[in-house]
């Protein structure tokens, strides 16, 4: 079975194209390797001539005193005497109650249960009637030695009860469809596959308080994140700028950024002479996390196609915090700089992640 794995940062369109392509290939090779599955177990009980349960396949001839009590396995005949199942196991005819001579309809038997079964039809099971007559009948067929009942009787309550099968609910399939086709396919009609970001379909959990005042050592609910991203079209983060920058056209500057977990994606609006620290406090803030922003810790991972920038490193770790930084997730030895300094351009495409100490803390604690 094919699998997706790589090394590089992957595009939602290209992700979507490959996860498509695994998607087509396991629908299709799913149910070649079941039937190759299914093929095998009739092919073993046939070659060693292993009787079936229910006597479809050999019947057994029970001997007397004149014989030594001695007792033989007789193949069962089918088509009216004119094969039998040590010649192929592929003969089959119309399921009856023996009886009342009463044929079920769309019901097949054959040597072995499941060749009988694959050439069946659920017809029978859209009517009440006919799956009734399947439960009165069921002790008929019980005595171990699988001679018919001499003093039978139908009871008055049935031992089972089965609601018909609805033939208003639409299906492709009809009640003459063959069981075994239906087997072939896993019983499955249709593949439906459905990408998305999950936390974008994430259920919205609203709890009576602020945002600001969740505790410090509130454990994470994945449910209670609401990302902007989830709440309609790419929204615009527009840095207001200080009274001492400069309010000249050219010095503004509109790229694209990405939170690299949750594909958080917008578009912000800034001037070259914000800091990163600046940018960094809102992109934390419009990540709409359920914990105070002042404790968030972001890290800019990469600008697209700019190598050559400086790395966003972790600072030495510092006071009670120490034990709380991970070094995958906080960065700060760019915070001082410019975004004009750090090389950021109009157009550019950067990449960033965000982390809170709630949720590094969760994610130390062992499960119990």
């Amino acid at each position: 079975m094919a699998t997706l794995v790589s090394t590089l940062l992957l595009s939602r369109d290209v992700f979507e194209s490959q996860a498509n392509v695994i998607i087509k290939q396991l629908i299709k090779q799913t149910p070649l390797d079941f039937q190759r599955l299914m093929v095998s177990p009739p092919l073993l009980l046939a070659a060693n001539l292993i009787p079936s349960v229910f006597g479809t396949d050999w019947s057994i001839e029970y001997g007397n005193a004149s014989n030594g009590y001695l007792f033989r396995n007789i193949p069962r005949l089918y088509a009216n005497g004119t094969c039998n199942c040590t010649v192929s196991t592929n003969f089959h005819e119309p399921l009856t109650v023996v009886s009342p001579g009463l044929i079920l309809p769309g019901l097949v038997i054959g040597c072995l249960p499941m060749d009988g079964l694959r050439v069946s039809t659920l017809e029978c099971f859209f009517s009440s009637n006919c799956a009734n007559t399947i439960f009165s009948y069921l002790q008929y067929y019980t005595s171990p030695d699988k001679s018919y009942p001499v003093n039978f009787t139908l009871p008055g309550v049935l031992p089972l009860f089965l609601d018909p099968l609805n033939k208003s609910i639409p299906s492709q399939l009809s009640s003459t469809t063959l069981i075994g086709a239906i087997i072939d396919e896993l019983f499955i009609e249709n593949f439906r596959s459905k990408m998305g970001n999950i936390v974008r379909n994430m259920p919205t959990k609203i709890y009576n308080q602020n945002e600001s005042s969740f505790p410090d050592n509130d454990p994470p609910d994945p449910t209670r994140i609401r990302c902007p991203a989830s709440m309609g079209p790419e929204p615009i983060i527009s840095i207001p700028i200080d009274a001492d920058m400069s309010d000249s056209v050219e010095k503004r500057i509109q790229f694209r950024v990405r939170h690299a977990s949750t594909d958080f994606p917008a578009t912000v609006i800034a001037h070259q002479d914000h800091k990163i620290a600046a940018l960094k406090l809102c992109l934390i803030e419009h990540m709409g996390m359920p914990f105070p922003s002042k404790d968030g810790k972001c890290k800019i991972l990469m600008i697209w196609n700019k190598p050559d920038l400086l790395r966003d490193e972790l600072l030495s770790a510092y006071g009670e915090n120490e034990l709380e930084i991970d070094q995958r997730f906080v960065g700060g030895s760019i915070d001082h700089l410019k975004l004009g300094e750090y090389g950021l351009q109009n157009g550019d495409f950067l990449m960033f992640t965000v982390t809170f100490p709630q949720l590094l803390r969760a994610s130390s604690n062992p499960i119990t």
